[in-house]
């Protein structure tokens, strides 16, 4: 596989210029990261964006563990987006004192919630 971001990378001519491009590749393999086309390809989708995010010209592999991370990240992201649709949400402020003087130095905000399925 790494051949093949060799291959991509390497420099042709288009209308006498030089020119090289480089690839992020995602790789899933059948049967054992999904036994469907379309988890196979969520899968390689997702290798892709690790790849992207790795820099340029690079190919990552499907990991499960990643993608336990990532179904894990999206649930609560449906759950915070839910939160704010219903209004659960509190926005709190909280100063900073400095110690030494009792001057407040600044606020942190923060946000509390309180939904019905976990309170």
């Amino acid at each position: 596989m790494h051949r093949l971001l060799g291959v991509i990378a390497e420099p042709f001519s288009l209308d006498r210029e030089a020119v090289t491009i480089t690839a992020s590749l995602g790789v899933s393999s059948y049967p054992d990261d999904h036994s469907e086309s379309d988890g196979l390809l969520r899968h390689a989708r997702q290798a892709m964006y690790r790849a992207k995010q790795n820099g340029r010209n690079t190919l990552n592999r499907f990991d499960p563990g990643q993608d336990r991370l990532f179904q894990q990240r999206l649930a609560q992201r449906r759950r915070f987006a839910r939160a704010i649709e219903r209004g659960e949400l509190c926005l709190h402020y909280q100063p900073q004192i400095d110690m030494a003087t009792a001057q407040v130095i600044g606020l942190e905000a923060w946000c509390a919630g309180s939904t019905p399925e976990r309170g």
